[in-house]
C-alpha cells in the first residue's frame, strides 16, 4: 500500500534511496555462494540446437577466465558419458514471467526478451552474458546485490547499456572456489564417498576412521548428521542435480 502523501517529495524519496543503496553496498558483498561444499571435477554442458552459434562458448570462456577455473570449481565442459550434464534451452521469445533466464534442476532456460513491469517486452541483451550469470547459479552463487558497486558483476541483473556491461569478477571466482572441492585440490580422490541413509545427497568420506557403525538417521535424533558425532569423517553435500557419478 502506498503512504499518504508519498508523491509529494519525490526528491527526498531519491535521495533517501541513494543513501540506503550507498550504505548496502558498504556492508553487503558483491558476491555470495549458497552454504555447503560440493564435489565435482566437471560439468557438462549441452546447448539445443537453435542456441546462436559461439553464445556456450562464450559464456563458458568467461568462467574460464577465472585462475581457479578446474582447480577450486569444476571446468564447464562438453556433455560426456559418466559426467553430470546441464542442459542449455533457449527460447527465442518473450519471458512471460519478466525474467531473461533462469537455472532449474539440471536445465537453464535463456529467453530472447521478457516483459518489464509495464508488460513491455524489452530485449534480453547479451545472451552469452545471460548464460554466464545462469553458470554461476550453476556453481552455487546467488544474484549480486541491485547497487552500484555491484553493476558489472555477472551475477548482477541485466544491464545492457554501454559501460554497464557484466563480467565475471575476481570475487565470484572466490566464490565459488570457497564451495567447491575438486580431485586437484587433493580432498576427492583421496577417499571413498558413501551416501547418508536418510539424508538427501549428503555424502561421507567412508575410509575415514569411524568411531561408530555406519550413519544410521537414530532415533529422536533431529538429522542424520547427529549420528555422526564422534565420527572422523569429510561431509559433503552434493546439489540436486549432480548424479553420483560427478564424484570421482
Amino acid at each position: 500500500m502506498a503512504r499518504r502523501g508519498g508523491w509529494r517529495v519525490p526528491g527526498l524519496a531519491v535521495l533517501l534511496s541513494g543513501l540506503a543503496a550507498a550504505g548496502a553496498s558498504a556492508e553487503t558483498p558483491c558476491s555470495a555462494a549458497k552454504s555447503g561444499a560440493l564435489l565435482a571435477e566437471a560439468i557438462g554442458l549441452e546447448a539445443d540446437a537453435i542456441l546462436p552459434a559461439g553464445v556456450l562458448d562464450a559464456a563458458v570462456a568467461s568462467w574460464r577466465g577465472c585462475p581457479n577455473a578446474g582447480t577450486g570449481f569444476p571446468e564447464f565442459a562438453a556433455a560426456a558419458r559418466g559426467r553430470s550434464v546441464v542442459r542449455v534451452r533457449y527460447v527465442a521469445s518473450n519471458s512471460q514471467e519478466g525474467r531473461c533466464g533462469y537455472f532449474a534442476g539440471a536445465e537453464i532456460v535463456l529467453f530472447a526478451s521478457a516483459r518489464d513491469r509495464y508488460g513491455r517486452a524489452v530485449p534480453c541483451g547479451s545472451l552469452a552474458t545471460n548464460l554466464a550469470h545462469e553458470l554461476g547459479h550453476v556453481l552455487g552463487l546467488s544474484d549480486a546485490p541491485a547497487t552500484a558497486a555491484c553493476r558489472q558483476y555477472v551475477m548482477s541483473g541485466d544491464d545492457s547499456r554501454p559501460g554497464r556491461e557484466r563480467r565475471v569478477q575476481p570475487e565470484e571466482c572466490a566464490a565459488a572456489d570457497a564451495r567447491w572441492l575438486t580431485p586437484v585440490e587433493g580432498a576427492v580422490l583421496a577417499h571413498t564417498w558413501q551416501r547418508v541413509e536418510g539424508v538427501e545427497n549428503l555424502w561421507f568420506a567412508a575410509d575415514l576412521e569411524i568411531s561408530r557403525a555406519v550413519p544410521r538417521r537414530a532415533e529422536g535424533a533431529a538429522s542424520a548428521i547427529e549420528t555422526l558425532t564422534e565420527v572422523d569423517a569429510m561431509l559433503v553435500r552434493a546439489a540436486p542435480w549432480l548424479a553420483p557419478d560427478a564424484f570421482p
